[in-house]
């Protein structure tokens, strides 16, 4: 079924859209103030000569001079058991607790679920949520739902109109940002964890004269295919040029750094035009755990033993002839090696994390699927008071009564 939304309702689900852990109303409504970069064009999908140009987005009203806070509205008073009301029509506590009771405590019941398996995953981590960061966080998220309303509409609308107009509660507000903080903790606390160390990794440099094409053919051409003749000879004389090189090198004429920056074949440009790959880099290729690499050439770099070892013959891949050096073992790099690079690792994915929050969703989602969960499909809800507005308790079933005790004869 599709609804076609007004302006203000439109805007009233923009606020409340749910984030993909939690139904986040105020870090929704913060994301909706950030300005947006416009969508980069598909490969292939430039519009066609003639096509109409795309609509200028409609200018957003710009807020007057001298923003005044509106005087609040008086709230309605409504009975105790009336959660909202429609047009006069009143939705009662029984109707929601109802309701929440034929759904089986669904869709709210998925929300408590993520929210204990994060609590259970950051008690296992040693990770806790201090009551000052929950304040700061709502003070911060208010803030901004102020500041993305006021872009919207014009005018400096107070939180407490905001919440009113949208029904969202303190003790919702609070209970979100405090699961949703526990969560990023936790996230954070497990790529700590989680993330590569350099303990199972090698840094290896490397030489290369190919003896395949490493550039690929333009698009829409077919790249043709060297004879056997032909590849015998290419395979001959590249093998012919490693052999050359190293003796250079193990001469002294010229340094492996050096060398990798004179003859090695594995450079590339990057968009600016500047020559990226190995060979700008003296050959370097980086720390990399094992399977990273051809068989052959992995082989080879893993059985040199110290730092500054090369490869005595040159090592046939399917790219070409390699001279290999073993720059440094993992497990033998120096602590504060070690340590930037975990937290290199570290930062890369928690600036992944604040680019899609849905990696944080899809961590959650993994913790639900390792628990164990049961449900209850009919689960009992107990009644509120019309009057009171106390929830009374579940009817209990009256104790069957004893029969009383015979008095024994008297003799």
């Amino acid at each position: 079924m599709s609804l076609t939304l007004s302006p203000r309702s439109r805007q009233a689900r923009a606020t409340t859209a749910a984030t993909a852990l939690l139904p986040l109303v105020l870090c929704a409504a913060a994301s909706a103030a950030a300005p947006q970069q416009a969508a980069k064009p598909k490969p292939g999908t430039a519009p066609k000569p003639g096509a109409a140009s795309a609509q200028k987005p409609a200018a957003t009203p710009k807020p007057s001079a001298n923003p005044t806070i509106p005087a609040a509205a008086p709230p309605v008073k409504l009975p105790a058991n009336v959660v909202a009301q429609v047009n006069g029509q009143n939705i009662t506590t029984d109707q929601l607790l109802a309701t929440l009771q034929a759904f089986a405590g669904r869709p709210l019941l998925q929300s408590l679920i993520q929210a204990a398996a994060v609590e259970q995953e950051a008690k296992k981590l040693g990770v806790t949520v201090t009551q000052a960061e929950v304040a700061a966080e709502i003070k911060k998220q208010k803030e901004a739902a102020v500041e993305a309303n006021k872009m919207n509409t014009g005018t400096m609308t107070p939180w407490s109109q905001i919440a009113a107009r949208e029904g969202v509660s303190d003790g919702y507000i609070e209970w979100n940002l405090r699961t949703s903080l526990l969560a990023r903790k936790t996230f954070a606390k497990y790529i700590e964890k989680n993330v590569p160390t350099l303990d199972n990794q090698i840094n290896l440099a490397h030489i290369l004269i190919p003896t395949v094409d490493l550039t690929p053919p333009p698009p829409g051409t077919t790249p043709k295919t060297p004879t056997p003749e032909e590849e015998k000879a290419r395979d001959e004389q590249a093998l012919k040029k490693i052999n050359e090189i190293r003796e250079e090198i193990e001469s002294g004429k010229i340094s492996f750094e050096d060398a990798a920056k004179k003859y090695s074949a594995d450079r590339t440009q990057d968009s600016q035009g500047q020559e990226v790959g190995s060979a700008a880099n003296g050959g370097v290729l980086g720390y990399a755990p094992q399977g990273a690499y051809d068989p052959a050439f992995e082989m080879a770099g893993w059985k040199l033993e110290k730092p500054g070892d090369i490869t005595k013959t040159p090592i046939r891949s399917r790219f070409g002839y390699h001279l290999i050096k073993l720059v440094q073992r993992g497990k033998d790099a120096p602590a504060a090696e070690k340590a930037a690079y975990k937290q290199q690792q570290i930062d890369q994915q928690m600036q992944q994390l604040q680019q899609n929050p849905q990696i944080l969703g899809q961590y959650i989602n993994s913790l639900v699927q390792q628990a164990k969960v049961n449900y209850n499909l009919s689960p009992q809800i107990a009644p509120v008071s019309a009057s009171t507005g106390a929830t009374k308790p579940a009817a209990s079933k009256p104790a069957a009564s004893k029969p009383a005790a015979k008095k024994p004869a008297k003799p």
